[in-house]
């Protein structure tokens, strides 16, 4: 399998750091993709890996949010011999908040 090449605004969104990200862009872009590619180098970041159990994403449909979630755990799964050794996953538990937009604005709304 060949790697991918990333464009310059999709590296500059899978390379940020420190800072919550908006990505907007025409059906069939790669959206998907460079997030979760983000995800996947945020998790599995040598100096300062973050703990996945503390990612929301929003996306805007439930079939999107079922893919996102898919995608993202068949990607932990290819990276799970690093995963391992680098201990992120304390008790063995991983949970990634996927929720579509409409229900996070319920969810706003209610609190």
């Amino acid at each position: 399998m060949s790697e991918v090449k990333w464009t310059k605004e999709q590296r500059q969104v899978i390379e940020s750091r420190n800072t919550n990200l908006l990505v907007s862009a025409a059906a069939g872009s790669g959206k998907t993709a460079v997030l979760i590619e983000r995800i996947i180098e945020l998790v599995l970041d040598e100096k300062n890996p973050i703990d996945i159990n503390k990612l929301l994403v929003v996306t805007f449909t439930k079939l999107a949010a079922s893919e996102m979630r898919e995608r993202v755990s068949k990607a932990i799964e290819k990276n799970l011999k690093k995963i391992r050794k680098m201990n992120i996953f304390k008790n063995n538990y991983c949970s990634l908040a996927v929720l579509t937009s409409q229900l996070l604005t319920l969810f706003v709304k209610m609190f």
